[in-house]
């Protein structure tokens, strides 16, 4: 390596430009070539010379590659390393070149004479043997403080991985207890609430329900779903075994349950006067709360004179506020009859135990299997936003309360209706109806009639089949609506067909494990995940399949509706498995080979961290982003150096912080659970409403969609916060 370029060649321009030095040489590189040795010596005797040669270092000297370097420039990378330990020891390795280091500056110099004639005296034969001997002597002693160097940066590197894996195991035991606090309580709650039981109950009877893959449905679903008679039968056996010994017709026991699960309303109180209804027609009103212009924090307020209902309450997560939808606080009653939710993400549903705390008591109507998956997304919400908090409460920072507790949870999850597919509920004086709606498990859209007007509410929808899901199902009730409210997510995308976008995430996969590489997707936990996860189960059978963290857990929920047939059968194959958090550490050493799916995109804590720590500096390893991340966020720097070169990351894991070199390659996975612009299309096509109100999106996507709604013939508007249509 170049004096001039090198470390030596640093600590040589540092020295030049002071204006004591009055030396021979004609440049810094011709000292750095020339006096090596003394250099070395002014570096370890003077620290501040230290600090200003790795001042001027444009990357750290002691990670360069050491080939072909000199012993020298060796010594002086290791001089200039951070670490006092690092530093110290080659000081000590050092320390037999300094000797002849030790001349003063060239107008101090003395010409030394050898002291007696054991050196050689004036006989350079003897002197040269002499020196050949030292230079021996001194090597011998650079190989023995290189070995103890050595030794000890091993022991070093040794006891911060033991002290990381004590911490991550103190983490890991910490959130088990605290887990396992949460299901003691939570299944507590369940036995005290026969609802809860006789819900789930009513859920696997219905989903035995002989024909349930009819003709629309089973189009919309490439997989086909495989459940025959038989086990259909074998599914109901154990109700007509209780209703045997209880001698009761099997249809009257159900019957029970679902009463039971699905309580009719108490009657209403005669209004003092007559009333009048002519031709059954009663006002509807349509306020948009949250989630119009814009995604997160959905909520729309369908009313009449006298009930009032929210279709979902979301958190506002995309702008970091986690707080519910903005126009809650606006509402000058604060009765709510109902919140019906569409499905279990939490822009959509993760405000609710919040509002049942402020505004409660009322049911939370959804589906069987989106009841059991907001029980996990709350649980997850209640323990970060107890995170957070504390974390302010150290920091003496605003808004340090939690949003909401696990006392809060439990209050939620004993408000849960469950309310399968086509079965009609009403509150007050109107009409619940769900209805499928794609997008992940349990998703469902929401027919409110009232009299003889009806708003359609979608909530987020997807018209393809999935292989955890199948497409949207209108049911008679939601065409010829008086007023469709519409996601918009994607509605100026012309997305690649589903086909295209599994092809290129198997044939991704399928490279990086044939050069003996990882994959990591780190996924929405809800959803995209388990999409992944069955995906490449059915695919690719001979890759192994890591999910970690919340995924790991949604998951385990997603088999047990693949079990009671809520789910199609076989959803993930045989090598797809969940990550015990004991074993995180040890999974993480030894998984060389296969894919890793951990939430989320943004790598801002969690399991994902660490394994994007040991994953991103290998250059035979992939990381695919599969949706948006935030700007500001690790997961979006990620996405911003996909191209680079040279690219380090910063990363806070469990006790430690540090910039990881990214050599890995980066790239995205285009797997929408979103209907797109034709698929929009399509559904308002089928649905026929008589005005569309487009939320869920941007506005300029919005507008721009709209425009093509309008060309068909459609009235349509935004779904601005705070704006009423009012139907009647």
């Amino acid at each position: 390596m170049d004096g001039a370029t090198g470390a030596l060649g640093l600590v040589a321009s540092v020295v030049w430009e002071r204006p004591a030095f009055a030396g021979p040489e004609r440049d810094p590189a011709e000292l750095a070539r020339s006096r090596p040795e003394w250099l070395l010596s002014l570096l370890v005797r003077v620290p501040a010379l230290r600090q200003a040669a790795r001042g001027r270092a444009a990357a750290p000297l002691w990670e360069a590659p050491a080939e072909g370097v000199s012993r020298a420039e060796a010594l002086c990378r290791l001089l200039l390393h951070p670490a006092p330990g690092v530093a110290a020891a080659a000081a000590a390795l050092a320390e037999p070149l300094l000797v002849a280091g030790q001349e003063a500056a060239p107008e101090e110099r003395r010409v030394r004479e050898p002291a007696d004639a054991a050196s050689g005296g004036g006989n350079p034969a003897k002197r040269v043997k002499w020196l050949e001997r030292d230079r021996a002597e001194l090597r011998r002693r650079v190989r023995r403080l290189t070995r103890q160097l050595e030794e000890a940066e091993g022991e070093r590197n040794h006891a911060r991985a033991e002290a990381a894996a004590v911490r991550a195991r103190v983490e890991e035991l910490a959130a088990e207890l605290d887990a396992a606090e949460r299901r003691w309580e939570l299944a507590l709650a369940d036995l005290a609430d026969p609802r809860l039981l006789a819900g789930r109950l009513v859920g696997v009877w219905d989903a035995a329900e002989p024909g349930l893959a009819d003709d629309d449905h089973a189009g919309r679903d490439p997989r086909r779903r495989e459940h025959g008679d038989l086990a259909v039968d074998e599914r109901r056996l154990p109700f007509h075994t209780a209703a045997r010994r209880a001698d009761l017709p099997v249809e009257a026991l159900v019957a029970a349950l679902r009463a039971l699960a699905v309580p009719e309303p108490e009657p209403e109180a005669a209004p003092p006067g007559p009333v009048l209804e002519v031709g059954g027609t009663r006002e509807l009103r349509v306020t948009q709360l949250g989630g119009g212009t814009g995604i997160g924090g959905s909520c729309v307020l369908v009313e009449t004179a006298s009930t009032r209902i929210l279709v979902d309450a979301g958190l506002r997560v995309a702008d970091g506020s986690s707080a519910g939808p903005v126009g809650l606080a606006d509402l000058d009653d604060r009765r709510v009859d109902a919140v019906v939710v569409t499905h279990a993400h939490n822009d959509h549903g993760g405000y609710v135990p919040a509002l049942l705390a402020e505004r409660g008591p009322f049911p939370v109507i959804a589906t069987p299997q989106t009841a059991d998956l907001l029980s996990t997304m709350w649980q997850d919400t209640a323990k970060i936003s107890a995170g957070r908090a504390a974390v302010h409460a150290r920091h003496s920072a605003a808004g340090s309360a939690a949003l909401y507790d696990m006392a809060a949870v439990g209050q939620a999850r004993r408000a849960l209706l469950r309310l399968p597919t086509g079965v009609e509920h009403t509150v007050g004086d109107v009409v619940v109806e769900l209805f499928p709606a794609g997008h992940i498990l349990g998703a469902a859209g929401v027919v409110l009639r009232a009299g003889n007007r009806r708003v359609v509410v979608t909530g987020d929808v997807s018209g393809f089949g999935q292989h955890t899901v199948s497409g949207y199902v209108l049911p008679e009730s939601a065409r010829g609506a008086d007023l469709l409210v519409m996601e918009s997510t994607c509605c100026d995308m012309d997305l690649p067909s589903r086909e295209d976008g599994v092809a290129r995430l198997l044939s991704t996969v399928r490279d990086a494990y044939g050069r003996g590489g990882r994959v990591l997707v780190p996924a929405m936990a809800l959803g995209r995940a388990q999409e992944v996860a069955g995906l490449l189960g059915a695919h690719l059978p001979e890759v192994p399949v890591l999910v970690d963290g919340l995924a790991a857990r949604i998951a385990r929920q997603y088999e047990q509706a693949a079990a009671s047939g809520e789910a199609p059968a076989g959803l993930f194959g045989d090598r797809v498995r969940m990550v015990d958090a004991r074993q995180r550490a040890e999974e993480i050493a030894r998984l060389r080979q296969g894919v890793v799916i951990s939430p989320s995109a943004n790598l801002t804590g969690g399991p994902v961290v660490e394994w994007a720590r040991a994953i991103l500096p290998d250059p035979n390893s992939v990381v695919l982003i599969p949706g948006r991340t935030d700007e500001e966020s690790p997961g979006g720097m990620l996405e911003r150096l996909r191209d680079g070169g040279g690219r380090r990351l910063p990363l806070d894991g469990l006790g430690w912080s540090e910039e990881v070199a990214v050599r890995a390659r980066v790239a995205d996975m285009k797997l929408s659970a979103h209907a797109d612009r034709q698929g929009l299309l399509d559904l308002v096509a089928e649905a026929a409403p008589q005005r569309v109100h487009l939320v869920h999106g941007r506005p300029s996507a919005q507008r721009l969609f709209g425009t093509v709604l309008a060309s068909r013939g459609y009235r349509w508007a935004l779904g601005v916060e705070g704006r009423t249509a009012v139907l009647g």
